[in-house]
């Protein structure tokens, strides 16, 4: 279908630009809290722009004091950031006692951090333009939460939905000239020889005691995601007669039944061996579930020599998958064969 005409009254819901962002500020005698989704990154210093106004307890706080701080909510606080803080007066109540907003000192400015956010920025307010009613913050110091680090915040669309940060593309090598030096955040800067340990240590106790396949294998699906963000598509296809057939996963919709010998994960069946595909479209009868797949590692379990499933990876990037993936997946497969009863 082609594209068709809609409501002027909604295409500001196709451009939301940025998350939804918890905004304090003080007096000194009072800290203010409010719920803000319009704001935007004008540059790599940063400055920020946000658009609030007088209508907010919080805009007048800052006004006075001339600086602020900017904090980032992840989706697990999404029920106390929207109905809560966003539909709540600071002249009501006290917003960080009845949210349980946990509140820290900042280092150059006199409003709160709040130490559950995956990030708080401290801004300075270097100039207001009063007949749109943005406010030109300067970032001048900037706290992280390093047990939030990949947890997903949100966004709303405007017309009281939103959406959730979804999975994490690395397209860091593609884009490289055009980053500026010391903005890497390391969302999977763990080294993957450090993740696979933790991921093996971490699956002998999650399984342990399951006495049901499928319930022991949802939660190692789970946990391989955990680990892994930037992995695209995860789960296990089961041996069933002549045919693999899906299992527990994680991602998009995918392939019901491949038979033996039929694209990677049937090979790896047939072969008895893992599989690493650098380009999937490279590989010959490749089984294309989802177009946004382009490489792929496939593990066999094994019982007695005999493969009962096969462990399913992949990436939205080429080569993603290398000798150490390999290595780390094997050992976890070793693990997985205690679940097949």
């Amino acid at each position: 279908m082609s594209l068709r005409k809609g409501e002027l009254s909604r295409a500001f819901t196709y451009i939301e630009p940025g998350p939804v962002i918890l905004l304090t500020a003080s007096t000194g005698a009072k800290d203010y809290v409010m719920t803000l989704s319009w704001s935007m990154v004008m540059d790599f210093l940063p400055h920020i722009c946000i658009s609030t106004g007088a209508w907010n307890e919080t805009f007048g706080a800052i006004m006075d004091s001339k600086e602020c701080c900017i904090c980032i909510p992840t989706v697990d606080m999404i029920g106390e950031v929207v109905g809560g803080v966003g539909m709540t007066h600071s002249s009501e109540c006290d917003k960080f006692k009845r949210f349980k907003l946990k509140r820290e000192k900042a280092e150059l400015v006199s409003a709160p951090l709040l130490s559950d956010c995956q990030a708080c920025l401290e801004c300075k307010l270097e100039r207001y333009i009063e007949d749109e009613g943005l406010l030109i913050l300067r970032c001048v110091q900037l706290w992280e939460n390093p047990d939030k680090r990949e947890a997903h915040i949100f966004h709303a669309v405007g017309d009281g939905h939103f959406i959730e940060d979804g999975p994490i593309h690395d397209l860091r090598q593609d884009m490289a000239e055009k980053i500026p030096g010391g903005s890497e955040r390391g969302l999977t800067d763990s080294p993957r020889t450090e993740r696979y340990r933790d991921l093996i240590t971490q699956s002998k106790s999650l399984i342990d005691g399951i006495p049901d396949t499928v319930s022991a294998l949802a939660n190692l699906t789970a946990l391989i995601k955990e680990k892994f963000p930037e992995f695209f598509w995860v789960g296990f296809y089961l041996v069933k007669g002549d045919s693999l057939i899906l299992g527990p996963f994680q991602g998009t919709a995918a392939c019901f039944r491949i038979g033996k010998g039929k694209g990677v994960c049937g090979t790896a069946w047939a072969e008895n061996r893992t599989m690493i595909v650098d380009d999937v479209t490279d590989f010959p009868g490749h089984i294309a579930c989802s177009t946004l797949s382009k490489s792929e590692i496939v593990v066999p379990v094994r019982q007695k020599g005999q493969v009962v499933a096969v462990l399913d990876i992949d990436s939205t990037q080429k080569k993603a998958f290398g000798e150490q993936d390999g290595h780390g997946l094997e050992q976890l497969s070793e693990i997985i064969t205690t679940s097949f009863k």
